[in-house]
């Protein structure tokens, strides 16, 4: 019976990591190819170092930018990022790197986004279907896929999902290994995706996803298991205590680099200034909350944060089924409840100079 189960759930896997490259065939199968910053500003560095690599070099300077760049320190090259070590074995193996593999080494990164986001449901004891579904509707979805033009974001946000698995797993004080392993190495691949932007977005997810899910309200609505009676159902202070000490570990491994492209970040890019002007350019507002979940050319692209609509829809009909029928599942109504205060303090704190809560941010 156990051999069976594990053989269906290695069938689940397996279409969960092929169903983006089915999905986006065009571009697996070098139809139409990826364009914006890929090439020159991704793949140049990758395609540098793997063949330095092969000759028998390894390079931590850039010598044709500028008078020299110090290329283990630039985010872009993403130097320390252990799964993409894996386009060293696509050289290995080929002899050569070429655009498309690279192309498919960052679709990669939504197989590992689905695998990580089907975990993480079913450990909240999500029904199979519902958790399928859920998931190759978002990994296809256009705020996932439109970031694939950038590898560096596509990977560190694939590990989102798998972070936010390994926290609920610590729920089980049988399984804390696990759950400590899963949250060190995941936070530690976001942190060395070479995407600082998303570094500092984890703040807003993971800090209070930890203090919810470690509330007894939560776990009770949520991880309806025997598994967490007794000596097996952590305290509040043990649980942020595991999952604190493991994100605290991967920061530190992770922080001698980060200071360096910090510091480099500095000398050679005016993002890091703090200047409220630049920060505000570009406006986004209550019009372009709205038309980014209704009509995408009514948002401004430089803030939406659109799922596409089939994902609206399911939304609005879960919402409308819950409130007008008067849904008798307590745990549907604290997921939809939990989830809208959620949204809408992020996208209160989303509208800039019009947010009083990211104006006090700004200036503390």
């Amino acid at each position: 019976m156990k051999k069976i189960y594990n053989y269906k759930k290695s069938i689940i896997f397996f279409v969960l990591i092929l169903w983006p490259f089915i999905f986006l065939f065009p571009l697996t199968f070098k139809i139409i190819v990826m364009g914006n910053d890929f090439d020159l500003v991704y793949f140049s560095y990758k395609k540098y170092i793997v063949e330095l690599f092969f000759e028998g070099a390894m390079p931590l300077w850039s010598p044709s930018e500028a008078a020299g760049y110090p290329l283990i320190f630039n985010p872009f090259a993403q130097f320390f990022y252990i799964p993409g070590w894996i386009n060293f074995l696509v050289y290995f193996i080929k002899n050569q790197i070429t655009l498309n593999d690279y192309l498919n080494y960052t679709i990669f990164s939504l197989s590992i986004y689905s695998v990580g986001l089907y975990l993480w449901l079913k450990e909240l004891k999500v029904s199979f279907w519902p958790a399928f579904t859920a998931v190759l509707i978002v990994c296809c979805s256009l705020k996932l896929t439109e970031i694939l033009r950038f590898p560096n974001a596509a990977h560190a946000s694939a590990w989102f999902p798998w972070t936010l698995y390994g926290i609920t797993l610590a729920s089980n004080f049988k399984k804390k290994i696990n759950s400590f392993l899963i949250i060190f190495f995941s936070f530690l691949f976001i942190l060395t995706a070479g995407y600082p932007y998303f570094i500092v977005y984890s703040i807003f997810l993971f800090l209070p996803y930890t203090v919810f899910i470690s509330l007894n309200t939560t776990r009770k609505k949520l991880l309806l298991s025997s598994d967490l009676e007794g000596e097996h159902k952590p305290t509040f202070f043990k649980f942020n205590l595991l999952c604190g000490s493991a994100f605290i570990l991967s920061s530190l491994v992770a922080l001698p680099w980060l200071l360096k492209v910090k510091f480099l970040m500095g000398l050679t890019t005016d993002r890091v200034i703090n200047n409220w002007q630049f920060a505000t350019t570009h406006e986004f507002y209550w019009i372009d909350t709205l038309g980014s979940w209704l009509f995408p050319p009514a948002s401004s692209t430089e803030g939406w944060y659109y799922f596409g609509i089939i994902s609206t829809i399911l939304i609005f009909f879960l919402i409308t089924n819950l409130f007008l029928k008067k849904v008798k599942d307590d745990k549907q109504k604290f997921i939809v409840i939990s989830s809208v205060i959620w949204i809408l303090f992020i996208t209160y704190f989303s509208w800039g100079k019009h947010s009083l809560l990211f104006s006090w941010a700004w200036h503390n």
